[in-house]
């Protein structure tokens, strides 16, 4: 015949165990609350996200970019003008170690969002809008890799035959094979690299932004990359309490207007029409 254990022992047996796996529970949520702290969006991580995109949505929609910025009014344009502010932001952030990064894992989240509604406005079926989506982050994903690989370059990657090619030929003629050859191993300055950055960055705004349209200038689209270059210095230069309070200021607009047909909005061009 079985005995029953005293009420005393039962608790002895039990309380080790319990107090170990209350234990446990504590450091458990101990760690959950670290990670999340550490990598999870907090509320103000998410508030500081959404003021981001709407600082660069209110950049990207400024009229003067659809007159004078002779951008098109389609949906692909607006968002090319939008991921190339996103793009600026996104740089910013990523070198802000991992506070940055999850806030700009937040970013994109808000951005995808955002783009999902704008998609519905423009009159999409629901059923489609996933589909049409993937569509846009297929090309917003492609300009911020194509400009993230004009920033890879540098007096490792710019050669003086490379500036020759871009910038016209800088040597004697006829040729001169000594100066020639001291030109190819001279080391190229700062304000050179610059110049094939300028430009490369023109050519993808060029082929992202404009679809090569043959109205656009080598001028106008150089003033163009040069507000995209000035601008993504100058937001590499703002402080870290700073973009993390969601302070961020952008600077001049391009001067398209000193550029000869840069006002779409006299000229009444086709591709303003909304």
């Amino acid at each position: 015949m079985n005995r029953a254990l005293p009420l005393s022992r039962i608790i002895v047996r039990r309380a080790p165990l319990q107090t170990q796996q209350m234990k446990m529970s504590n450091v458990i949520s101990r760690t959950i609350e670290k990670l999340i702290s550490k990598y999870g969006p907090t509320r103000t991580t998410i508030g500081n996200a959404r003021s981001l995109l709407h600082n660069c949505k209110n950049r990207a929609d400024d009229p003067y970019w659809y007159t004078h910025g002779m951008v098109s009014h389609d949906f692909r344009s607006k968002q090319i003008m939008l991921m190339v502010h996103i793009w600026m932001m996104h740089k910013k952030l990523i070198s802000e170690g991992d506070d940055g990064h999850v806030v700009q894992e937040c970013l994109f989240d808000e951005l995808w969002e955002d783009t999902s509604n704008r998609i519905r406005g423009a009159g999409i079926n629901e059923l489609s809008v996933n589909k049409y989506l993937k569509e846009v982050q297929g090309y917003s994903f492609r300009v911020c890799l194509e400009l993230d690989h004009v920033l890879s370059l540098s007096k490792k990657t710019v050669t003086p035959k490379l500036l020759r090619e871009q910038f016209g030929d800088t040597i004697m003629s006829p040729p001169n094979v000594k100066l020639e050859e001291e030109e190819n191993n001279r080391v190229l300055v700062d304000s050179e690299v610059e110049e094939v950055i300028v430009d490369e960055m023109a050519t993808v705004v060029l082929r992202q932004g404009f679809l090569n349209r043959e109205d656009i200038t080598v001028a106008h689209i150089l003033e163009f990359a040069r507000y995209l270059r000035h601008e993504q210095q100058s937001l590499m230069a703002v402080s870290r309490e700073a973009i993390f309070d969601s302070r961020v200021e952008w600077g001049p607009l391009p001067n398209f207007k000193s550029l000869k047909g840069g006002d779409r909005s006299e000229r009444g061009d086709k591709n303003n029409k909304h």
